[in-house]
């Protein structure tokens, strides 16, 4: 939208003004004469209201019998105003007067319309309007015919004054510049007054300068460039020169006889009580210059001042919209304005851009709601919004492009309304908030996984302190029965059960990263080809095996073990996704992520990856649970068929070996895993550590420190049927007090990690403390973390996975107690 123009709204301001300022009774009718609009003097003449007026003829305000004859002038106006008529006037109240009425035709923004001027015949009120200032009434106070002449001889001067000032508005109002209006003033106030030299200064700093000239040389014009105020005094007072002298001011001085200049005026631009500049004129005539004359001259005076005032709004309205326009074209966010009807009215380049279309004609085509919405009931959604409150503070609206691509935009936006609360139309701006909302998406994901992961590991660990008294004490019930015992098949099936329970927490360790990792340098090549192998011989025929791998691969730092069960797991799922058989391919590959790569996925890191690829041909994952897949015991399989372990622990084993899983499915058309793995460029080859078998020591004192009871019960009754003397302490604390006093009697500390007050880690380092040389196998129902991986390299012998079997407990502390 174009701002009114402030130029205009000042000589529309003016207009009402000298209109309603009239000391006549004024009105305006067009050429069939219906009344447009009456002034103050017109009311009190005719005794109507202004409202009143809009719903009458001109003919309606005369008697009848001059009703035809004025309506003809009407008709046919002059445009001097040279048609005059005397007639009846009739007064709202019914009353009768004589007025004169003048008749005019004007021109206003291209429309022809009449004025009409009324005044009582009779004249004793003439002499006190300011406009008849110099008029003299004879001494008895009765008109003369002179009288009259000089009555119309000043309106006619008054109307050229009016008439002088309405045309320097309107090339005011074609041109609202600061050059054009002093070159279109002079020139017309120079035609009005008939003298043909002329020039306007304006102040800068403290000289006056030439802006504008006529009738002067380039010669004269150098010497008339500047004007010193202190050379020049009378710049700042209105003053007029007839017969210049050499005591006379002068701005040509010798040059006005050569010129013919026998008189000139000089009249200040004022604002706010400040000279800005001044104007100038001169001619030959000595008496072109009289008190009316420079009565015009100060009005036009004042109508550049104002203009010029208007010219800086103007031209800093310009540089703004400039600036706007610069904005506009070259912001990266999108703006627009739109129509109710859903056509896009204007729009920036960056939201053509945003679009994907080829041009702004191109979108300006587009249907808003059947084009470029997603789901086009988001839009009435959100008409119902701004039509509401008035405004749309950062929605995010699902939009699509040209090339059918959706994305995610944030949008602002408000209602435009007219005077009347209709909305004209709608702007805003779009932002393209697509990959940000991936990865926030992404984001969102991992904290998730993060929280299952750490609820999985406090789950399992709390599972595997059960499950280590229950298979604890069922191994021993078993090493007191025989097989023929009734009791011995009952503890086997306990034990079994056990076992079960405790594979199933292993999984939800391995998902929350929480377990035992042996990495060394791998080769993933000889892994597939080591799967592979397995698969065909227990995959369906129907089932195709494809194999692409990179001969050239980089080796991977992994758990071998962990590696193999990821690929099992993956393809597994593969298989059960073509229950028809199809193709199942397995790629491994070098690959570069860079910084532009990674942006794609919050968890991955710059660098050199190994990428293990598991694709099928099969029925592909439904969109809404793709970002479910890699939660613990989500599973679309039938009841029995699958725990909806597999893949989240696959998840755990990558994310734990710093890697990273993207996913790919299409329904119908099948789907792709692909494992992504730090590279280990300079790989050491992997070796097998051989365990010698070292000579059994038995006996001696061992310290069990756990806070479940059931499991301190169960370490002292394994450990004192193999001949050790078994001393207990359910916290930290208790195990520091027991050690001060006969640490020289202890030959070893089993000692639970995680306990309430004082946690393994904590009671293992003030035991070093105490002896150096103490000996502690960890024992814990979480998996071997961080935290034991670092207490391991710093004098920790061993780490007991819970739930152990009675023979893990003995081997451990036999290997810790056989170390020299």
């Amino acid at each position: 939208m174009n701002p009114q123009n402030p130029v205009k709204l000042a000589l529309d301001r003016l207009t009402q003004f000298l209109f309603e300022s009239a000391h006549d009774a004024l009105l305006l009718v067009d050429h069939g004469g219906h009344i447009l609009s009456a002034n103050g003097e017109a009311c009190q003449l005719y005794g109507y209201g202004q409202e009143e007026f809009l719903h009458r003829m001109i003919t309606d305000l005369v008697s009848p019998g001059d009703a035809e004859v004025l309506a003809r002038m009407v008709q046919r106006p002059s445009r001097r105003g040279e048609d005059v008529v005397r007639v009846r006037a009739r007064r709202a109240d019914g009353a009768s007067l004589p007025v004169e009425i003048r008749v005019y035709n004007l021109a206003v923004e291209s429309r022809e319309v009449v004025l009409i001027r009324s005044r009582r015949s009779a004249p004793p009120r003439l002499a006190t309007s300011s406009w008849l200032s110099h008029a003299a009434l004879p001494e008895n106070g009765c008109p003369e015919n002179g009288y009259q002449r000089q009555v119309e001889e000043q309106l006619r001067q008054r109307h050229q004054e009016l008439s002088t000032l309405y045309t320097i508005a309107l090339a005011i109002n074609q041109d609202p510049s600061t050059q054009s209006i002093l070159h279109n003033t002079l020139a017309e106030l120079m035609r009005v007054l008939g003298v043909s030299f002329g020039c306007i200064y304006i102040k800068q700093g403290s000289t006056f300068v030439l802006r504008s000239y006529r009738g002067f040389s380039q010669e004269e014009v150098q010497h008339l460039a500047e004007l010193d105020p202190i050379e020049h005094p009378w710049v700042e007072e209105t003053m007029v020169v007839r017969e210049p002298d050499a005591h006379s001011p002068a701005l040509i001085g010798e040059w006005a006889a050569a010129l013919g200049i026998r008189a000139w005026v000089s009249v200040p631009l004022r604002s706010k009580n400040e000279v800005i500049g001044l104007i100038w004129l001169g001619g030959a005539e000595t008496e072109r210059f009289t008190p009316t004359t420079v009565s015009l001259i100060t009005a036009v005076a004042n109508q550049i001042t104002m203009a010029l005032a208007n010219a800086r709004l103007y031209d800093q309205m310009k540089e703004s919209e400039r600036k706007y326009r610069s904005i506009f074209e070259n912001l990266v966010v999108g703006l627009y304005q739109s129509s109710p009807e859903g056509r896009i009215l204007t729009a920036n380049p960056a939201l053509v851009q945003l679009l994907g279309y080829d041009s702004l004609d191109e979108l300006l085509a587009v249907n808003i709601s059947r084009d470029l919405y997603v789901n086009p009931e988001d839009r009435e959604k959100n008409l119902a919004i701004l039509h509401r409150t008035g405004r749309l503070e950062g929605v995010e609206v699902r939009l699509r492009r040209k090339d059918g691509r959706e994305i995610t935009v944030l949008e602002h936006a408000r209602a435009v309304t007219d005077a009347r609360g209709q909305v004209m139309y709608y702007e805003g701006t779009l932002m393209d908030v697509t990959e940000k909302k991936m990865l926030q998406q992404q984001l969102l994901q991992a904290q998730k996984m993060e929280s299952i992961g750490t609820l999985a590991g406090g789950v399992a660990h709390e599972f595997n302190n059960l499950l280590t008294g229950i298979l604890g004490y069922a191994s021993l019930l078993l090493d007191h029965t025989e097989p023929s015992d009734p009791h011995h098949a009952h503890l086997l099936a306990i034990e079994r059960s056990a076992r079960r329970g405790a594979e199933l927490t292993e999984k939800l360790l391995t998902f929350s990263r929480q377990t035992v990792r042996e990495s060394k340098p791998i080769d993933l090549n000889a892994l597939v080809d080591e799967t592979v192998a397995l698969l065909r011989g227990s995959f369906d025929a129907s089932i195709d095996i494809e194999v692409r791998k990179d001969d050239a691969l980089w080796p991977v730092e992994a758990d071998t073990g962990q590696m193999q069960h990821v690929l099992m797991n993956l393809c597994i799922n593969a298989r059960d996704a073509m229950p028809q058989g199809g193709r199942l391919t397995i790629e491994t590959a070098n690959v570069n992520l860079s910084d532009v790569d990674c942006r794609e996925w919050a968890d991955a890191r710059p660098g050199d990856y190994v990428v293990l690829r598991v694709s099928d041909t099969g029925v592909g994952i439904p969109p809404e649970h793709l970002p479910r897949i890699f939660d613990p015991f989500f599973t679309t399989k039938e009841v029995h068929q699958g725990t909806g372990l597999g893949l989240s622990t696959a998840y755990g084993i990558v994310k734990s070996h710093h890697g990273f899983i993207r996913v790919e499915s299409q329904l119908g058309r099948g789907t792709r895993f692909s494992v992504y793995l730090p590279a280990v460029i300079t790989a050491a080859p992997s070796s097998t550590e051989s365990m010698s078998v070292t000579e059994r020591q038995t006996g001696g004192t061992i310290l069990v420190v756990d806070d479940e009871e059931v499991i301190r019960d169960l370490a002292k009754n394994i450990l004192r049927r193999e001949g050790y003397t078994v001393l207990t302490a359910e916290s930290g604390v208790e195990a520091i007090h027991i050690y001060e006093q006969r640490g020289s009697d202890i030959a070893l500390v089993i000692l639970d990690l995680t306990m309430p007050k004082m946690d393994g880690r904590v009671c293992y380092y003030k035991l070093r403390e105490l002896d150096p040389q103490v000996r502690v196998i960890l024992s814990s129902g979480y998996g071997a973390d961080e935290i034991v991986e670092d207490l391991l390299t710093q004098g920790v012998r061993k780490f007991v996975q819970k739930p152990y079997r009675v023979g893990d407990l003995i081997r451990a502390v036999r290997d810790v107690l056989s170390e020299q």
